[in-house]
């Protein structure tokens, strides 16, 4: 006998999840741009028709992902696109939902493993200063160099 889960029809994403996705995507295209605070709780509860609680956990959320920072009495607000988690999986499906942009696909480039800083390692200068790509056997043969 299997056991398959069942999820009755009808039932659609919590509201945390559609707030935590509508604020990130509004974050992704500037609609809340880097180092400006959120607009208060009272506005955003009354804007998504939710409760502090959803509101709450949604700033966890997006907190946790690097979008956004609180400090209490302070409030909340947008941080630095170099802290944000892009290899979130919400954060990378926000992006192509709300379209790619230079900024992302060259922050990407930089972290991706085919990047600029995996190439920085997989290749090495000459002395004349080209760069060509540092294979496995070479790596081998620099090592057993190395050791005598």
């Amino acid at each position: 006998m299997t056991n398959h889960l069942v999820i009755p029809a009808g039932r659609g994403h919590s509201s945390q999840l559609e707030v935590t996705r509508t604020i990130g995507i509004d974050i992704i295209v500037g609609r809340y741009p880097e180092g400006i605070g959120l607009p208060r709780d009272a506005e955003l509860t009354s804007m998504f028709d939710v409760s502090r609680t959803v509101l709450r956990e949604s700033v966890k959320t997006l907190s946790a992902k690097g979008l956004l920072s609180s400090k209490a009495g302070v409030g909340t607000w947008v941080r630095e696109r170099s802290a944000w988690n892009m290899f979130d999986p919400d954060v990378l499906g926000w992006h192509l939902e709300a379209g790619i942009d230079k900024r992302f696909s060259s922050r990407s480039r930089r972290y991706s493993p085919r990047g600029g800083a995996a190439c920085g390692r997989a290749r090495r200068r000459t002395v004349d200063g080209r760069c060509h790509r540092y294979s496995a056997r070479q790596r081998h043969e620099d090592a057993k160099f190395r050791l005598g």
